[in-house]
């Protein structure tokens, strides 16, 4: 695996996946990953819905990734003396038939979503309910409890408008270690793990390409 910026990038810290021959020659699970990175550009351009489009960048992080589930939050700034987070998308695969409605939240460093909003920094989470000591933010576990879920491995990226401003968050749980696991309080400590730092470059490229998209298309 070869990590390089992208050319002529509005973002020096996004680092893009492109193929080591050597590396890559007999795994095709990592030229799947860079298939998937490589048509993220077109697809997201194509996208004129707001919903479709929020939709599709989940889609997308979750299955370059294999997460059993995810958000998206986006950033409204319409009332510039109380800015919040809206809660736009979200999808599950262990609960699928479980329905969620928009709402918005306040954008402050309590929440991980309002953390990662504000600073603009990653954060890949082992176990979200045991995050570290000196930060602010704390996962809130009543979203695990009003569906039976448990939310162990997350992680999540800004997404940035192009401008060094960020528009809102992609946030996706539960890394998978076969993707038909179905995940249960149960057995979600050995069928999860970590996020990998090859994926959070992917998911990284994906949400700024996200973030551009929503600024010129729709926000």
């Amino acid at each position: 695996m070869i990590l390089a910026t992208l050319p002529g990038s509005q973002f020096p810290h996004v680092a893009m996946v492109v193929p080591d021959p050597n590396f890559l020659s007999d795994d095709d699970e990592q030229l799947q990953s860079i298939k998937q990175v490589s048509g993220i550009e077109a697809a997201l351009s194509d996208c004129r819905d707001l919903s479709e489009l929020v939709d599709l960048v989940l889609h997308k992080g979750r299955e370059m990734t294999c997460s059993d589930a995810g958000s998206v939050y986006l950033v409204d700034r319409s009332c510039p003396e109380f800015p919040v987070l809206l809660f736009k998308a979200a999808q599950n695969d262990s609960r699928p038939s479980v329905s969620f409605r928009e709402f918005a939240m306040p954008l402050t460093k309590e929440s991980i979503a309002g953390y990662v909003a504000l600073t603009g920094e990653s954060l890949n989470l082992a176990d979200a309910y045991r995050p570290p000591n000196h930060r602010p933010y704390r996962f809130n576990r009543n979203f695990d409890v009003d569906i039976g879920y448990r939310t162990r491995s997350m992680l999540a990226i800004p997404m940035d408008n192009g401008h060094g401003e960020t528009i809102g968050v992609l946030q996706l749980l539960n890394r998978k270690v076969r993707p038909d696991i179905i995940l249960r309080p149960e057995n979600v400590v050995t069928s999860t793990q970590a996020y990998s730092s090859q994926e959070c470059h992917m998911v990284q490229f994906l949400a700024s390409q996200a973030g551009s998209s929503i600024e010129r298309n729709h926000w």
